[in-house]
């Protein structure tokens, strides 16, 4: 497993700043919200896309996550590298709390 200071290290994970932070938490606040849209929308016709297009509303739902609770911004290989984070901090004591609190949060707003 690896540890987010390697991650660190090698750039593939940043500390967002504080003069940042609104500006992303709003951007995947509203993206992950499309995504789940788009994915409703296009089930029927379209089933490969609604499966895509949920499985970046799950993506971005997390890179929210982590950039809300932990201050931590994915930089590169965003898709392996948001996998390999998540063990790390389900080690957390607070992340299943955090994650029920997101999960009512967003099926109270569907």
């Amino acid at each position: 497993m690896v540890k987010i200071d390697i991650l660190i290290a090698e750039g593939k994970v940043s500390k967002i700043s504080e003069l940042e932070l609104p500006r992303y938490v709003n951007f995947f606040e509203n993206s992950h919200k499309e995504n789940l849209e788009h994915s409703k929308a296009v089930m029927a016709a379209f089933p490969r896309w609604s499966i895509i297009s949920g499985y970046y509303a799950m993506h971005d739902m997390t890179k929210l996550l982590l950039a809300k609770n932990f201050l931590l911004k994915i930089e590169m290989e965003v898709h392996v590298t948001t996998i390999k984070v998540l063990p790390e901090l389900i080690k957390n004591a607070e992340m299943p709390r955090l994650i029920k609190i997101r999960l009512l949060l967003v099926s109270k707003n569907d």
